[in-house]
């Protein structure tokens, strides 16, 4: 009997870090909005293994950038498997939207050794950029509370924007027909 419980609890926390459910939120609640504005915008600079940076700041539900494409945050761990099971999709996105869409992967893995990222990138073939920034940890505190995530960090965790406004999130593993059909409304298609 101890058994069964253990092995169903194991199974509803292992779905409830995968859900499929889809948050979409465009207006977020007022005491979030409130709760974001600060004198000063936090500014974030994102490095990638290879040298590259990407630098914007975010102040209430606006992610302000020097880009016109759609941006997708997705907040990941190399250990996590619903992480690793979206990273196909969004390497076949960023290369089939690839003038209109920027995918930018933030590593939440900590103390993570420089060789075991780039074999990580390599191994997945990802070709969208991977922050291993210091502010990868602040990003994802200020984007978690502005969409108000349901735990601390929920992993995965995707964040679209467009024209620095935001459009939707999605917590937990999110089919690949899900994120490309909000692309194509954002797009226009």
């Amino acid at each position: 009997m101890k058994k069964i419980a253990v092995v169903l609890s194991m199974a509803i926390l292992l779905i409830s870090g995968c859900s499929k459910e889809k948050h979409k939120e465009n207006q977020p609640k007022k005491e979030s909005i409130e709760k974001n504005q600060q004198v000063t915008i936090p500014k974030f600079s994102l490095n990638s293994l290879d040298g590259k940076k990407i630098e914007f700041k975010f102040q209430k539900n606006r992610l302000i950038s020097n880009s016109n494409k759609i941006i997708i945050l997705d907040f990941f761990t190399t250990w996590c498997p619903s992480c690793k099971a979206e990273i196909p999709y969004l390497v076949d996105l960023q290369k089939r939207y690839k003038d209109k869409i920027m995918i930018i992967g933030v590593l939440l893995d900590r103390y993570k050794d420089s060789q075991k990222i780039k074999d990580f990138i390599e191994k997945f073939h990802i070709n969208y950029f991977v922050s291993i920034s210091n502010d990868n940890y602040d990003l994802a505190r200020t984007i978690y509370s502005f969409v108000q995530a349901p735990s601390d960090m929920p992993i995965p965790m995707m964040v679209m924007f467009k024209d620095s406004k935001y459009i939707i999130h999605y917590i937990g593993a999110t089919p690949e027909e899900m994120i490309e059909s909000d692309i194509k409304k954002v797009i226009g298609e």
